[in-house]
């Protein structure tokens, strides 16, 4: 099983309807990563654009390996997720049909990435080194 972090999600997590999509990803991620792998979920972050800027995010799931690198996952919910190419607009359908507008989980995700690459080059306690990274996007109740 994975290393998770938090070991066992909070109560207000668990509860939460809004939550349940990235419930289910956890729970999977769980049963099928061994110990190698370290998960953590919900991972906040603070930093800057290219101009300075303050800019915040946070990860669904960050997961991380000794060899294989890391990967930062968006997840995303509803029974239908799109994108309107004309407007360049998210959206997502809730089991109960109504639709939602969303942030780009593909932009949300390759930003945590380089986020968490960047702070790692610049801490001086990571050994300057080559870390393979990746992004991706969940969308665990699309067409349930």
């Amino acid at each position: 099983m994975a290393v998770l972090w938090p070991k066992k999600l909070p109560r207000s997590v668990l509860d939460d309807p809004r939550r349940k999509a990235e419930v289910r990803v956890y729970d999977r991620l769980a049963k099928v990563l061994d110990d190698s792998f370290h998960v953590f979920y919900s991972s906040p972050w603070l930093g800057t654009d290219r101009l300075g800027n303050e800019k915040d995010g946070e990860c669904d799931f960050l997961i991380a390996h000794p060899e294989h690198g890391i990967l930062a996952i968006e997840v995303k919910g509803g029974r239908e997720i799109s994108f309107d190419p004309r407007d360049g607009q998210w959206r997502s359908t809730d089991h109960g049909g109504f639709v939602h507008k969303i942030k780009d989980p593909v932009a949300q995700a390759r930003s945590a990435k380089h986020e968490t690459l960047k702070r790692l080059n610049d801490s001086p306690r990571w050994p300057s080194r080559f870390v393979h990274a990746a992004h991706g996007v969940i969308f665990p109740s699309a067409g349930s």
